[in-house]
């Protein structure tokens, strides 16, 4: 990881069952991206607030988004 690494969360509550780090993060080295796909578990106040913040930082790549978020999140998406 350095300053220009790309942060992809995975977005939801719980978070435990996430398998997507496992499967992007060693394609992301094996292609030499600089990105990392972390999981980010959120509490249901303000989520769509928080996720917007987070898209509003440069070091994000985009967001994932799991259970029980994916229709709530919906607001906060530029595109699906």
């Amino acid at each position: 990881m350095s300053g220009s690494t790309l942060l992809f969360p995975v977005v939801g509550r719980p978070v435990t069952q996430v398998q997507a780090p496992a499967a992007f993060n060693p394609l992301f080295a094996a292609c030499g991206v600089d990105a990392i796909v972390v999981p980010l578990e959120m509490p249901s106040e303000g989520v769509v607030r928080r996720v917007r913040d987070l898209l509003d930082s440069a070091s994000d790549g985009g967001i994932l988004v799991t259970v029980p978020y994916k229709k709530a999140l919906l607001e906060a998406a530029d595109r699906l």
